[in-house]
């Protein structure tokens, strides 16, 4: 039987971030030890003064630290948008998180080769070669279909 609760006081530890899978990282600062608990689906934040509630299949990695700090509910919201260009069969990636992993994925679901972003989150490679098909770009922070005619 699965335990459908789960609490832990976070001893030593008063600022958390939460890394979502979409991207979105959201970190916050509390004057006191907060206590997580996980419930159902969901990720939960507790002090006396506060509660912050997240499902947990949107979560990708929560991490602790400690912080000298005023009581403070969101310390930073941070959003990364890359965008992807298409000339001709040539993609070029621009925003991505640096020194990021890009695949590109086949129609068959296997991955056909994988590109390393730059220190600035640039990537470009060329599916001129490839068959006509349906393809998927994909890394941390950036999923997309193309459609090769």
């Amino acid at each position: 039987m699965l335990l459908a609760s789960f609490q832990m006081v976070v001893s030593a530890s008063n600022a958390v971030t939460i890394l979502q899978k979409d991207g979105l990282s959201f970190s916050y600062a509390f004057d006191e030890k907060p206590v997580v608990t996980y419930s159902a689906n969901n990720l939960i934040l507790t002090t006396t003064q506060v509660s912050v509630e997240y499902p947990i299949s949107t979560i990708k990695k929560i991490s602790f630290s400690d912080t000298q700090s005023d009581p403070v509910t969101a310390v930073e919201t941070v959003t990364e948008n890359p965008e992807l260009e298409i000339d001709d069969f040539n993609i070029t990636i621009a925003g991505a998180k640096a020194d990021a992993i890009i695949s590109l994925i086949g129609p068959d679901g296997k991955i056909l080769n994988s590109y390393k972003a730059d220190a600035e989150g640039n990537a470009s490679f060329s599916i001129a070669e490839l068959p006509d098909g349906l393809y998927i770009i994909s890394s941390d922070n950036l999923t997309c279909k193309i459609l090769k005619k």
